[in-house]
């Protein structure tokens, strides 16, 4: 599906603040234009086009969303650096930026009202 999720926990984490609306686009799930990795706990309604965040949050396509993170680029973490499933949902659906948004593992990601 749509949801890409990275695994496990960390106490540190990228020092970038990700923001903007969730989108679906080009099969990926994404934040503002970049497509976005989730953490762990994260899941998908593909019914209801809801993400519900690992605390239980639920947010729908066009709320925006804003947690701690980074943004990888193809100079920085090339697509072909990921696993292959990961990888080739990735190649098809970069933006004009080339760039993945990356929430940090561990720390929280709100919907904002």
């Amino acid at each position: 599906g749509p949801l890409l999720l990275s695994s496990g926990s960390s106490d540190e984490g990228m020092a970038a603040e990700l923001e903007g609306p969730l989108g679906l686009d080009e099969g990926c799930l994404s934040v503002g234009e970049h497509p976005a990795i989730w953490p762990e706990g994260t899941a998908w309604d593909a019914q209801r086009e809801v993400l519900t965040l690992p605390d239980g949050v639920e947010v729908a396509l066009g709320e925006e969303v804003t947690g701690g993170g980074g943004y990888y680029n193809q100079q920085r973490k090339p697509v072909d650096d990921y696993p292959t499933e990961v990888g080739d949902l990735l190649r098809s659906c970069l933006g004009p930026s080339d760039e993945v948004a990356m929430f940090n593992l561990g720390q929280p990601i709100e919907r904002r009202d």
